[in-house]
C-alpha cells in the first residue's frame, strides 16, 4: 500500500515536517500538504518554503488538501501546486450551497483534471455528493465511526470511486486517534487496503502515534 502522513507531525513548517518525515519514516512515500486556511498569514509562512517545497525531487510526493470554506480565490493555491500534487483533498460545503460547490470543483476539473477528492465530513451534506456527483472521494475512517458507519463497508461500497483514505481510530469518541490493536473494524478493513491503489494517509499528528499506527498496519498484514 502507498502510505502518506500529513505535513505536520512535529512542530515547525511545512519544509522542516517533509524532511523529517524523509529522514524518520521510509515507509512514508507521500506527504498530504496541510492548507486548511489559506490566508494573507498563510502566504507569508509559505513564502521562505516554496521553492523548496516545489523543487524537492526526493522520494516522496504531495497531495494538497485545500481550505474549508473553499472559495474561488483559493484557485491561487490549486494553480500554485497543479505541477505538483497528486491530487486535493476538498471538504463538502455547508448545507445548502451544494450545487454552487459542484459547479465550482467542475470548473476547476475541466482546467486542473479529475483530482479533487470529496472527504466524508461530518455535519455536511456527504451523501448529496455520492448521489449527484461523480466526484473522487476521499474515506475518512474516523469520521466514518463517528457516524456509526463500517469503514470496510464504505470501502468496498465506493471502491472504484476512492482514492485516499484518512486512516484513524476513533477510540471513546475522539477521533484522529492512533490505530488500536483492539479495535474489531480494524480486522476487516486492513486487508482490503492490500488491493487499494490509492493512498492510505495515516492522518495522525505526532510521531509516536505515526509510528504505532504503522506498526499496527504491518502486522496485520504480517499476520501476527
Amino acid at each position: 500500500m502507498n502510505l502518506s502522513c500529513p505535513s505536520y507531525i512535529i512542530p515547525g513548517t511545512w519544509w522542516k515536517n517533509i524532511t523529517y518525515i524523509d529522514t524518520h519514516f521510509p515507509e512514508i512515500k507521500n506527504v498530504e500538504l496541510l492548507f486548511f486556511i489559506y490566508d494573507e498569514e498563510t502566504k507569508k509562512l509559505l513564502a521562505p518554503e516554496e521553492e523548496q517545497i516545489l523543487s524537492c525531487k526526493g522520494r516522496l510526493t504531495y497531495t494538497v488538501h485545500l481550505p474549508d470554506p473553499l472559495l474561488p480565490k483559493h484557485e491561487e493555491l490549486i494553480e500554485k501546486f497543479s505541477q505538483h500534487a497528486l491530487h486535493w483533498i476538498v471538504h463538502p460545503p455547508e448545507q445548502g450551497k451544494e450545487h454552487s460547490f459542484s459547479a465550482l470543483i467542475n470548473s476547476w476539473r475541466e482546467k486542473y483534471g479529475d483530482r479533487f477528492l470529496i472527504e466524508n465530513l461530518i455535519g455536511r451534506n456527504h451523501p448529496w455528493f455520492l448521489k449527484n456527483t461523480d466526484l473522487p472521494l476521499c474515506l475518512d475512517t474516523g469520521h466514518a465511526l463517528l457516524r456509526g458507519h463500517s469503514p470496510a463497508r464504505y470501502l468496498t461500497r465506493f471502491y472504484d470511486r476512492i482514492g485516499e483514505i484518512h486512516l484513524h481510530d476513533c477510540v471513546q469518541g475522539k477521533d484522529h486517534s492512533k490505530l488500536s490493536a483492539t479495535s474489531k473494524w480494524l480486522t476487516k478493513f486492513i486487508p482490503l487496503l492490500n488491493s487499494f491503489s490509492g493512498l492510505v494517509n495515516i492522518e495522525l499528528f505526532n510521531t509516536a502515534d505515526i509510528a504505532a499506527s504503522i506498526s499496527r498496519i504491518t502486522d496485520a498484514d504480517a499476520g501476527r
